[in-house]
């Protein structure tokens, strides 16, 4: 009897024709992934997040009772003896088995509940095993009803982590300034702004963080966060402005502490001038933040953020020091100090603005821009759309048309060249992995080095899903790398969103998936934690953490794949289909559904019935390799699960579908078809 044998992987293909498309690609797929590994994975999920315990880590434990009946869910359940306590998320009336989550405390076996004696405890996720899924997702959910939007109105602008703590970018309840938030143990927590006082006319030594400052006219004092200068010496005439906390008004003022030019006596023995009075700093509201983290400052805490908005200054910030960068009235400075995009290039920070202006700090100076100390500006004649720094290599500046690169390294040495006048990146859609990849109104695109002159080549790599890119264009608004999973992910407003996984082969393989929620802002942890983190923010105020999980927020990722028809290269021959054999690697329960089409799905064909098989799952190990306590010695490292097919056709399609908030990650890897070549088609 032939057997065709096909390896599943290569991604979704809707322009090849039915004919020549290889059997293992995909003509549909939803929230399927391809694997670094091949085959296709059911992936991760996300959930909300605000610094609280993650829910996707959360379980219960199951407490075998007196009598279970006389606990309902929600109950409090509470030990006479111990005082510990917990909530009830399941009962099992039938095995006398609670399941415990929320749990201060610690309870003892045998001592008495509140409504029923504590027999035994069995740990962790243990009970029934029809229930423990379902009890462990109402143990999560538990957690989830904790976490709260970022305060605010409307959209999350921005996220970012930096140093452990997360950091999210929403418009105030009145939507007259963006408010900034930090995560913690009880959720986000508002961030205190700075205030701001600038001065002229600096003599003596240079300030030092934490010094006092002191306002001769007011008496006023206050602790110095940060200080930039713009212009002078501070051993004569250093103008600028500081970062001030801890404000003590004194006489003859507000608040706010300083008045215009007053005498101004720093701690180190500096004296100056104040410029206007000093001021609480605010945001403006609206903005759409691109946020980077880097270190221009070579210390272990060296690393900071780095943002723009579009509505208001850059700025950088440490956890502490919340900088804006205020530019020097230099003439051609911009009308608006309102840049889109940041970028750290060669130890200095670059900012691009709407008009197509880029301009670029002093070398390791990231907040000072005095042009004869070394920075420097120039243009690129429209609006930029991506800062890419190359490792090693040239600044890529994208506009949505075109793409230049700056060579060089400072402003000795700058070299501008156009080197794309046809390909150029939709905003927020720019990444480099080994490659610059880019998503613009053709695709995908790829902007690769080339040996000759060291110039660079664009391609778009996406034509095998061009339906998808028409559709999903107009829509489109961020982009990230998942580095662990070698994938670029490109997100649109309607909740949908396209991956793209490069092989080692120099093929691109892509799937497409989609959320229950948009993606406003999207952030990869790139600072000095070793641990790939991704959040992001969107249109209902909330931050998520994507890539964990079962689930999506506790509801079921809905995923399929649907393969092309294969005629087993004979596809003018009838054939009687007897069964399919599915390479599934899982290691948990799996509620897969399996169908199939014959003769590219017409009607009059006879076709299996829709089958649904549960695969009792686990992980296998590997004699003297694996560690013991950690494998299930068992059970199968693979499964070969069978669907008998009834029917006759020129070819055949199946489908997988899976739809679940408790089940792990699964990988499709082959199929094998058993089937009878019966008469030529006439």
């Amino acid at each position: 009897m032939p057997e065709d044998i096909f390896a599943l992987g290569g991604g979704i293909d809707q322009s090849t024709d039915y004919l020549r498309v290889a059997p293992g690609l995909c003509r549909f797929a939803k929230n399927f992934e391809p694997k670094v590994t091949g085959g296709y994975e059911r992936g991760l999920g996300y959930e909300c997040f605000d610094g609280r315990p993650s829910p996707h880590a959360q379980t219960y434990k199951a407490f075998i009772v007196t009598d279970a009946s006389v606990y309902s869910v929600g109950d409090t359940a509470t030990g006479v003896t111990s005082g510990a306590s917990g909530t009830v998320i399941g009962v099992d009336t039938t095995s006398n088995w609670i399941g415990v989550s929320y749990i201060t405390g610690t309870f003892s076996e045998g001592e008495s509940l509140t409504v029923a004696t504590l027999v035994n405890i069995l740990g962790d996720t243990l009970g029934p095993d029809a229930l423990s899924d379902d009890w462990d997702l109402a143990a999560q959910n538990l957690y989830r009803n904790d976490i709260s939007q970022v305060p605010g109105s409307g959209p999350v602008r921005g996220v970012h982590k930096l140093n452990n703590v997360v950091y999210a970018f929403r418009d105030n309840v009145g939507g007259t300034e963006c408010a900034v938030h930090s995560s913690s143990a009880s959720g986000w927590v508002a961030v205190t702004l700075p205030s701001i006082l600038f001065f002229n006319t600096g003599a003596g030594a240079e300030p030092s963080i934490g010094d006092t400052v002191s306002g001769g006219a007011t008496g006023a004092t206050a602790t110095i966060l940060n200080y930039v200068k713009n212009d002078g010496s501070w051993l004569s005439d250093a103008a600028g402005y500081l970062i001030l906390t801890n404000i003590v008004a004194g006489v003859l003022t507000d608040d706010f502490g300083f008045i215009d030019s007053e005498q101004l006596s720093f701690g180190a023995g500096l004296a100056a001038l104040a410029v206007g009075d000093s001021y609480q700093y605010s945001l403006l509201p609206g903005g759409d933040y691109d946020i980077i983290s880097c270190n221009f400052y070579a210390t272990p805490d060296g690393y900071m953020m780095y943002g723009a908005d579009g509505v208001n200054p850059a700025f950088e910030y440490d956890g502490t020091a919340f900088t804006p960068v205020f530019l020097p009235n230099d003439p051609g400075a911009p009308a608006e100090n309102t840049p889109t995009l940041v970028a750290c290039h060669h130890g200095h920070l670059f900012l691009m603005y709407g008009n197509g202006l880029v301009q670029h700090s002093v070398q390791g100076e990231p907040t000072v821009f005095i042009g004869f100390l070394g920075a420097g500006e120039f243009g690129v004649g429209s609006a930029g759309t991506a800062l890419v720094s190359e490792v090693g290599g040239p600044l890529l500046i994208r506009t949505r048309r075109e793409t230049f690169a700056l060579f060089g390294h400072n402003s000795l040495d700058w070299e501008l060249r156009k080197v794309s006048g046809y390909g150029g990146s939709i905003i927020h859609t720019s990444e480099l992995m080994s490659e610059v990849v880019s998503y613009d109104d053709k695709g995908i695109v790829l902007q690769s080095r080339t040996e000759k002159f060291g110039n660079f080549d664009s391609s778009t790599v996406s034509r095998s899903i061009q339906p998808i890119i028409d559709a999903t264009t107009p829509f489109v608004t961020r982009s990230v790398v998942i580095r662990g999973k070698n994938q670029y992910r490109v997100f649109a407003s309607d909740n949908t969103f396209i991956v793209m996984h490069p092989r080692e082969n120099g093929a691109m393989e892509f799937m497409t998936g989609e959320y229950l929620t948009d993606v406003t802002c999207i952030t990869n942890t790139n600072d000095n934690t070793p641990t790939e983190e991704i959040y992001f923010g969107s249109s209902d105020g909330y931050v998520y953490q994507a890539e964990v999980g079962r689930n999506y927020d506790g509801e079921a990722i809905e995923s399929f794949i649907k393969l092309p028809f294969v005629h087993g290269d004979k596809p003018n021959h009838r054939k009687r289909y007897r069964r399919a054999w599915l390479d599934l690697d899982a290691t948990s329960l799996v509620d897969l559904r399996i169908s199939a089409e014959l003769d590219y799905g017409k009607p009059t064909a006879l076709e299996p019935l829709l089958y649904t098989q549960g695969i009792s799952g686990g992980v296998g190990g590997t004699w003297d390799v694996d560690n013991w306590d950690q494998v299930f010695w068992d059970l199968q490292s693979l499964h070969f699960v069978r669907y008998d097919m009834t029917g006759s056709g020129a070819n055949f399609a199946l489908t997988f579908y899976n739809n679940s908030a408790t089940t792990d990650p699964f990988t499709l890897q082959a199929v094998r078809v058993d089937y009878e070549v019966r008469r030529k088609e006439r």
